[in-house]
């Protein structure tokens, strides 16, 4: 079996285990030799791996999400017939991880980069997140810096500690990966 004939949401699954030291190349090799072209068996297994092997960082629940974006990519393939493009689902749950967490460190990054330049003798803020069931809160040291929408990737300023502004700033999916309107702090006000 020939890398390039893997599924690409499966090469970026095994690509993250390894880079966690979950798997190494020969556990990669004889997953490969063992299930050949059975997909669903080769990302069991895998979690199996990370079940069985749980790293300090809860490194199974990380895998657990490319698992599940498998599935969903699974699922839409069997609905599709042989002529229709099959790509990672825009929505799934990896595709968002991996667009919030470039988000996150970019957010981070125009922090430290502000503070740096016009404030070199104080501390940047530290960041954080929480996950709520429609939206992720993006906290910087005790406020709300923005939200994101986890059903459409929109970047919303806060209008307050619980709720979001109602007109998105960007879009974590866009060219910019939702950062073009992010300022040291927040998402800048409409005009």
């Amino acid at each position: 079996m020939n890398r390039f004939d893997i599924p690409s949401i499966i090469t970026k699954m095994i690509d993250k285990a390894i880079e966690i030291q979950l798997i190494d190349a020969s556990d990669v090799l004889a997953l490969g030799s063992t299930h050949g072209e059975n997909w669903a068996g080769l990302v069991d297994e895998i979690v199996n791996y990370a079940y069985s092997n749980i790293h300090v960082n809860d490194d199974h629940d990380i895998i657990c999400r490319y698992s599940d974006a498998f599935h969903v990519w699974n699922a839409q393939r069997d609905r599709m017939t042989k002529t229709d493009k099959v790509e990672i689902p825009e929505g799934s749950t990896m595709d968002f991880d991996f667009r919030f967490d470039v988000f996150f460190k970019g957010c981070i990054q125009i922090h430290n980069e502000s503070m740096a330049t016009t404030f070199p003798n104080l501390k940047p803020d530290k960041f954080s997140y929480t996950v709520g069931k429609r939206y992720v809160k993006v906290i910087r040291d005790h406020s709300v810096h923005c939200f994101v929408d986890k059903t459409n990737g929109d970047v919303l300023k806060a209008a307050s500690w619980a709720a979001p502004a109602k007109h998105a700033r960007g879009n974590i999916y866009d060219d910019a990966n939702g950062l073009g309107s992010m300022g040291e702090y927040g998402p800048a006000y409409l005009r």
